[in-house]
């Protein structure tokens, strides 16, 4: 399972980064509404989609792509053992809910 502002993905077999570290996967992305759970009583949740989860690991740190079928991409860098700001729902881009917003990670 990953954990994204906003949204969960999974990756449903193992990773196995070529030697430069690079990967390219299938998996999926459910984007999440950000209200609190009884404010979305008795409305469905959004649905999965598949995505690739493209990158590469290299020392502490892994660059993530998320490749939508019907929108940009989205890209994460991850640094082991660093702090991390998370921008609220509001403030990400959301290639499904909300898709002209711009995303800063």
């Amino acid at each position: 399972m990953l954990e994204f502002p906003c949204a969960n993905g999974r990756i449903e077999r193992s990773i196995h980064p070529d030697h430069d570290g690079r990967f390219d996967v299938e998996g999926t992305y459910t984007p999440l509404r950000g209200n609190a759970p009884s404010d979305d009583a008795g409305v469905p949740a959004p649905a999965s989609e598949p995505v690739r989860y493209i990158g590469r690991a290299h020392g502490d740190e892994m660059t993530i792509s998320i490749r939508f079928r019907d929108a940009e991409s989205e890209t994460f860098v991850l640094k082991r053992g660093a702090s991390a700001t998370v921008p609220l729902c509001s403030e990400i881009r959301n290639p499904i809910l909300n898709p002209k917003t711009e995303t800063t990670i």
